[in-house]
């Protein structure tokens, strides 16, 4: 089965917006070769949503659309409310002539009945590691035909639901290995030679690393792009981002996710100091191969998932140990080919090489039926 001349639906835990995760870039990407319905995450429940049940389709491009809805009932109705926002979903749909979608969850908290949306396969994509607590989990997991996993550590989580898993990496957009000129002096930073991190700063990251790190390489400037997502309490994180104890630590905001290549292109170096008791925090990360598709050295801890590319990276779980890498290559740099074999390896990972792995797999499965 080809991922060409579909109707997808792609069921998101993020909205749609300048902020793109795993399921945006899918949606995207999906888009150039098929019909794409991306359906945001509905907001906390509310009395007046009895009143105002309704669906909302919006274009975002020609091939891509968003579409919006409230929730009927409240959670205690779990049962009652999919039924009811499954068919009013399935009634909008049916007006736009989006017809037996392939079903593409990325959100195991909803929706969880692939065959109230009229689909004619199901797919749940695991980005993220779930701890199987939620009631629409199981219902979910046991109504899909198939599992999309970014690591081979999320199959053991599904094996119990018989069903075929197909391991794939994190994307790469073609669209991330080139940058232009008119876009590199429009994006053209206030500082030069310096480290970046993109995405969320939440409690994912590893603050305390980060503090020993801006104070000990003080004369070198770090660039930091992302919504700022850590707790109120979060003491270290709010001397540096909120206080702005550190000059060497410039936080730039949020900036729309087609932006990004031409601040990592300016960067020197980038880095992912991620919490390394986080769960899952140490299996993969969605921005190394934007990193790498420009060729930038990357400085973070042992990705489980990387270890096979661990000559092209700076991994090292022990702080000191990282911190003595980072100052040997801004003392002495690294071997040019690098450059180079990062952005050759990145390519093995582009949407359409793993758009091609999982039409095979989907073909030589006897037991789906397109």
């Amino acid at each position: 089965m080809k991922l060409e001349g579909n109707n997808i639906v792609i069921i998101s835990n993020e909205p749609w917006g300048e902020i793109w995760y795993s399921k945006h870039n899918y949606a995207y990407e999906l888009s150039k070769n098929n019909r794409i319905i991306f359906v945001n995450p509905t907001s906390k429940w509310r009395l007046q949503n009895l009143f105002k049940p309704k669906v909302k389709i919006e274009p975002i491009s020609e091939s891509l659309c968003q579409l919006s809805y409230f929730n009927f009932l409240p959670a205690f109705f779990l049962g009652y409310n999919n039924r009811i926002v499954s068919k009013k979903i399935q009634i909008a749909m049916e007006k736009i002539k989006f017809t037996s979608p392939i079903f593409w969850s990325f959100d195991p908290y909803r929706l969880y009945n692939p065959a109230l949306l009229g689909a004619k396969l199901s797919i749940f994509h695991a980005v993220d590691k779930y701890l199987f607590i939620h009631p629409a989990e199981d219902k979910l997991y046991n109504n899909v035909d198939l599992f999309l996993s970014v690591s081979k550590d999320f199959e053991l989580d599904f094996k119990k639901y018989k069903k075929p898993i197909l391991s794939i990496p994190h994307g790469i957009s073609s669209e991330e290995f080139e940058v232009d000129n008119e876009g590199l002096t429009m994006y053209e930073t206030d500082v030069k030679n310096y480290g970046l991190y993109v995405g969320n700063i939440d409690e994912r990251i590893d603050y305390k690393l980060l503090e020993k790190i801006l104070i000990r390489f003080s004369n070198i400037d770090f660039v930091f792009i992302g919504k700022l997502l850590f707790k109120k309490d979060n003491e270290i994180a709010t001397r540096i981002f909120k206080e702005k104890r550190y000059k060497n630590l410039h936080y730039k905001g949020v900036k729309p996710f087609k932006q990004l290549k031409y601040f990592i292109s300016q960067s020197s170096f980038c880095v992912a100091f991620m919490n390394k008791k986080h769960p899952g925090n140490l299996i993969s990360h969605h921005k190394i191969y934007q990193y790498m598709a420009l060729g930038k050295p990357v400085f973070c801890p042992v990705f489980s998932e990387y270890k096979s590319m661990s000559h092209l990276l700076y991994m090292e779980n022990d702080d000191e140990e990282l911190m003595k890498k980072l100052d040997v290559f801004l003392t002495t740099g690294e071997s040019q080919t690098l450059n180079s074999e990062r952005i050759n390896y990145a390519r093995k990972n582009t949407y359409e090489n793993i758009f091609d792995k999982i039409s095979k797999y989907m073909s030589n499965l006897q037991s789906i039926v397109c």
